[in-house]
């Protein structure tokens, strides 16, 4: 058995089975250490096919100063090997921006280059939001394995333009906004809050501060089902089975907030739509936990989805729209059913005990 790396394929692991006499052992070979040299580091003959290779017997002493091709290169004692980025050096780079919500779905990306190292790059709004991300990236900074990119988006237009020599255009748009904009629960919310004893000014303000309130905490499920789908997708189940103590701890840490995030936020949802909109038949949710990090890799991505279309559901009833309405989506049983999915799957992942 053969584990690659999934960065570059690199063989990390091989399992063997020797058999002799009815008897079988089985040898573990697993990298202790990596390194990558520069180019400039190794002698070219250490890529030339040996002499024997190709029938010849005069190559070796054809040979400038008789050098043999085939000995280790002198290498400058001054330049270091290239610095390789590990997985526990990467988890330790996702603690630093989940702590500060890098992972929501902002412009900030990470990446493993060609040479092994882990570039961190991002735009983002504003000069503060900037110095927020530079101070959380602080301890890995002068780690030579990471390199660090962070723009605002007004320093990465300018660069651009400087980039395609030609000045930055900015497009002015109008929008119209038209008459008659209206929710699609508009109907329900009135309802409901008129038997409350609102009407008037209050009755407009309760709706508008609900409306507001429940597409955000909708919103705040998704970014939170996000950022546990980004994490989980940047490892292998064997990369994750492989880090270190540590590592593993701050991993199932961060999975373990998101997932509980997310059914805490679902878990709100349904208790203050409920009382207004008459939920569907309860989905049947199969029984069993998550047993592998395959499994849970999988579970993250089922629970992004059903979280994104309650999400829909929820922005296409509260969202002010033109022209005619339609009923609201938190209406229908599809919105009810992905509801109780995602809190029950996200409980799964909590229970999760990373092997």
């Amino acid at each position: 058995t053969v584990v690659l790396a999934k960065a570059d394929l690199r063989t990390v692991a091989q399992t063997l089975v020797v058999e002799r006499e009815g008897s079988a052992r089985e040898y573990r070979l697993v990298e202790g250490t990596f390194e990558r040299h520069s180019k400039e580091t190794v002698r070219p003959a250490t890529f030339e096919p040996e002499a024997e290779l190709l029938g010849s017997t005069s190559s070796r002493s054809e040979s400038p100063k008789g050098e043999d091709p085939t000995a280790a290169p002198e290498l400058d004692p001054a330049t270091p090997p290239a610095a390789v980025a590990t997985a526990e050096l990467e988890v330790e780079v996702l603690a630093h921006l989940d702590r500060i919500e890098a992972l929501f779905g902002e412009q900030v990306s990470l990446t493993r280059t060609p040479e092994g190292r882990l570039r961190v790059e991002a735009i983002v709004d504003t000069e503060a939001r900037k110095a927020e991300l530079e101070r959380a990236l602080g301890p890995v900074r002068s780690n030579p394995a990471v390199t660090v990119q962070i723009e605002t988006a007004t320093e990465a237009a300018r660069r651009q333009a400087e980039r395609a020599k030609a000045p930055a255009r900015v497009v002015a748009s109008t929008v119209e906004v038209e008459a008659g904009r209206a929710l699609a629960a508009d109907a329900e919310l009135r309802q409901y809050f008129s038997r409350k004893g609102l009407d008037g000014a209050a009755l407009e303000d309760e709706i508008r501060h609900y409306a507001t309130s429940t597409m955000a905490r909708s919103r705040r499920a998704r970014r939170h089902a996000l950022a546990l789908k980004k994490i989980v997708e940047r490892f292998s189940p064997d990369e994750a089975r492989a880090l270190d103590e540590e590592a593993r701890r701050k991993l199932s840490a961060m999975l373990r907030e998101h997932a509980r995030a997310v059914e805490q936020e679902m878990a709100a949802l349904e208790r203050e739509l409920a009382p207004m909109f008459s939920p569907g038949a309860p989905e049947h949710v199969a029984a069993g936990e998550i047993g592998s990090y395959a499994d849970l890799a999988r579970a993250a991505t089922q629970l992004f989805e059903l979280v994104s279309t309650s999400n829909e559901s929820v922005s296409r009833s509260f969202a002010i729209t033109t022209g005619s309405q339609q009923a609201a989506p938190v209406k229908a049983p599809q919105f009810w059913r992905a509801l109780g999915g995602a809190k029950t799957l996200a409980a799964k992942v909590q229970r999760y005990t990373q092997p």
